[in-house]
């Protein structure tokens, strides 16, 4: 009878099962000298039982670190929460600030100037010609109409040009069409201060009376004659000035009492106590 594959295979396992048997029955109680059958086995055994132990470190070591690095995972995802709530909290207590910072230059300002006005937040300038408009935060529904006067704490900013709901366009005072009655707070001297096209950031300085006495380091503040502005509200310094070769009137350069590249915070005079008209100078 001929002996296939199969049958040997299961000799074979059986041959296993009973010398591991065997092994554990002669292994079962302690005993100062082997046989050499159980020697022949213990070197046999000996290296795979020593891959199967560093096999079984290597697992164990392995799922060790996957259930760090899932801790460290969920800790980073924590921290990383952690994080963004801080900068949520950040950008409220930083919007508080502003908000209180608005009210107070509000205040300051019409405690110092009889005024009702309407602080406004400068949302928007054109990033090349930024010295000709600003883009306001208020409206129509806060009671904002063309025409009415935009200044800052420093000084005069401009006027309104046109509205919508809820923002407006302000014209400053330098753009080249902008042009406002002032006078010389040393001596009342009348003189016009309009925009120029060509220095846009340096208004010019027109004396209106024979013998000007318009010089260098004087300051010019609205002069009350205005639809728009009411007097007394600084316009700038006088840095340059020229005499008409021509005649005798004279003409200066004048530095702005606001910085208008860095304009953020504005009032708008909804009235004054010279009365609020909303025609627009040209």
């Amino acid at each position: 009878m001929k002996w296939d594959l199969k049958r040997w295979r299961w000799v074979a396992v059986v041959v296993v099962i009973l010398t591991i048997a065997a092994t554990i029955y002669v292994t079962s109680y302690s005993r100062r000298e082997i046989t050499g059958v159980e020697a022949l086995l213990r070197d046999f055994v000996a290296p795979v039982a020593r891959g199967l132990t560093q096999a079984a470190q290597s697992i164990e070591n392995f799922f060790g670190n996957l259930a760090e690095v899932s801790q460290l995972a969920a800790a980073n995802r924590q921290l990383e929460e952690e994080i963004r709530q801080l900068e949520m909290q950040l950008a409220v207590s930083a919007g508080y600030e502003r908000q209180v910072m608005i009210l107070r230059r509000a205040l300051s300002f019409r405690d110092n100037h009889r005024y009702e006005i309407l602080a406004a937040e400068v949302v928007g300038q054109e990033p090349v010609n930024w010295h000709n408009f600003a883009l306001i935060n208020r409206g129509m529904k806060d009671g904002v109409r063309p025409g009415m006067a935009v200044v800052a704490p420093e000084g005069v900013v401009g006027q309104v040009r046109n509205v919508t709901a809820r923002t407006a366009e302000v014209m400053l005072m330098l753009d080249s069409r902008s042009s406002i009655g002032g006078r010389l707070v040393d001596n009342g001297e009348l003189v016009l201060v309009t925009g120029q096209s060509s220095q846009p950031e340096s208004p010019v300085v027109r004396s209106l009376v024979r013998d000007s006495q318009l010089q260098e380091g004087d300051q010019v503040v609205t002069s009350g004659n205005s639809r728009i502005f009411p007097g007394g509200l600084l316009l700038g310094t006088v840095v340059d000035v020229t005499a008409d070769p021509y005649g005798d009137n004279k003409t200066g350069v004048l530095e702005p009492g606001v910085d208008f590249s860095r304009l953020d915070v504005v009032f708008v005079l909804l009235s004054t106590d010279e009365g609020d008209e909303e025609e627009i100078e040209h």
